[in-house]
């Protein structure tokens, strides 16, 4: 199955689990040529986040491939503890600062760096 099929296969799969209201799992096979498609995980995502299925599904299919996964929005230590037991490998957010220029983060990254003990650099 192509890719776009695949995406309505899922879209259709979520679309279904949404309406369970359980911890139902719902599982779609790929072929191996799928895995290999560099838009798999951008398709599985929009799938669930489309059909309003929880976070925990994108970090159980990132562990599962064995790839990071970056929480966006973290504005809170209990919404970064919740993310972080669900399975998020990586967060950024206001709990993290707040948006400036990047010359103004490359300023904090180099103090940052030089304030770092030379057998860590």
């Amino acid at each position: 199955m192509p890719i776009r099929e695949a995406h309505s296969a899922l879209n259709l799969a979520c679309q279904e689990a949404a309406t369970w209201g359980t911890d139902q799992v719902v599982s779609v096979n790929l072929s191996p040529v799928q895995f290999k498609n560099t838009n798999l995980l951008h398709v599985v995502t929009l799938a669930l986040v489309d059909t309003g299925l929880p976070a925990r599904a994108i970090t159980e299919l990132s562990s599962s491939l064995m790839i990071k996964t970056t929480a966006e929005g973290v504005e809170t230590p209990e919404q970064m503890e919740l993310l972080r037991a669900e399975g998020c490998s990586h967060f950024q957010g206001f709990l993290y600062g707040r948006p400036v220029p990047a010359s103004e983060r490359l300023i904090t990254l180099r103090q940052i760096d030089g304030a770092r003990p030379a057998a860590t650099k």
